[in-house]
């Protein structure tokens, strides 16, 4: 009888809970990415985007290298995905 695949550790970060007055006194986050400014070769500004969305990688797993046996799509969490500049935010860029 086949082995059954080893289980995998859960990767996904823990969702914190935050009472209502903490979230209500938190400072508001912004994109701090450089982006060109238009018409100005060479000049950039702060993004200062305030919108941000999951943002995650598909991966094509060959079924030699699926647990199941069978091809399947793996999806791999790249982080936070500013909508007004399309860059990854790295907020270990806005907590230094």
């Amino acid at each position: 009888m086949p082995k059954p695949p080893p289980k995998m550790p859960n990767l996904q970060p823990q969702q914190m809970q935050f009472s209502r007055e903490a979230i209500e006194s938190a400072e508001e986050m912004r994109c701090l990415n450089e982006i060109p400014i238009p018409k100005k070769e060479g000049e950039f500004m702060q993004c200062g985007g305030e919108i941000f969305v999951e943002a995650t990688r598909l991966r094509y797993i060959n079924p030699i290298m699926s647990p199941t046996g069978q091809q399947t799509v793996a999806t791999v969490n790249i982080g936070k995905l500013c909508v007004a500049c399309g860059k990854i935010f790295s907020p270990d860029q806005w907590l230094k």
